[in-house]
């Protein structure tokens, strides 16, 4: 996405986590390739607060409690 918008640096592992973390989205725990981003009710309700505070023109599903709140 970030590519599609111009973006040509790359980020490297921590600048990953660093972004998501100061998004609101920590990573938690781990697996054998590395830390995950467990996508519980609380990561489903922050990923829909930041597509609408960064006004994303994304798909809205009918069934998605938290799509019709927009």
């Amino acid at each position: 996405m970030l590519r599609s918008r111009g973006e040509t640096s790359d980020l490297n592992w921590w600048q990953v986590g660093w972004k998501l973390n100061h998004l609101g989205l920590p990573s938690r725990g781990r697996n054998s390739k590395g830390k995950s981003l467990p996508f519980s009710r609380d990561i489903q309700v922050q990923l829909h607060k930041l597509a609408r505070n960064f006004e994303l023109q994304l798909p809205k599903f009918t069934n998605c409690t938290d799509c019709t709140k927009t």
